[in-house]
């Protein structure tokens, strides 16, 4: 599923809280949904969840292998299976401060961006090509603070 940025989209986000890091009239590969937003890897090379009233569809088609789950709120979450699991992107953005669960699941979200790619049409295959290298200079910077 690919969207666009909405040229208007950060006169939206400033009613919504600060969400940072998108390019209006850029398109996204998106990695990611809830009930009421989208997952992308933003231009920092992070997997941010943003509302989806800043986006336009673009592609609605999914690779396959996505997990549903819904709760009796009706309240749903539609991910990848590698990163459907709860946690994923605690265990992504080192919340716990555990290093290794946080390499690990970098290197879940970056298969699971390739496989994407190999399923993709062109067009969604040079969005993917430049999320993995926004997401191969975040691990890179990642690394770069870690305490030694």
């Amino acid at each position: 599923m690919r969207v666009r940025v909405r040229s208007n989209a950060l006169d939206i986000a400033a009613g919504k809280g600060s969400h940072h890091r998108l390019t209006p009239s850029l398109e996204y590969f998106i990695i990611g949904m809830t009930y009421d937003h989208l997952r992308v890897i933003n231009d920092g090379g992070e997997p941010i969840l943003y509302p989806k009233c800043l986006f336009e569809i673009c592609d609605s088609s999914l690779p396959p292998d996505w997990q549903f789950n819904e709760w009796e709120t009706g309240d749903y979450y539609l991910d990848p299976r590698p990163t459907a699991a709860p946690g994923f992107y605690e265990r992504y953005f080192c919340s716990d401060g555990d290093l290794q669960a946080q390499v690990d699941a970098q290197r879940v979200l970056r298969k699971v961006l390739e496989e994407a790619f190999e399923w993709g049409q062109e067009t969604d295959r040079l969005v993917i090509q430049r999320d993995l290298e926004r997401l191969a200079n975040y691990e890179r910077d990642t690394l770069l603070r870690r305490p030694k």
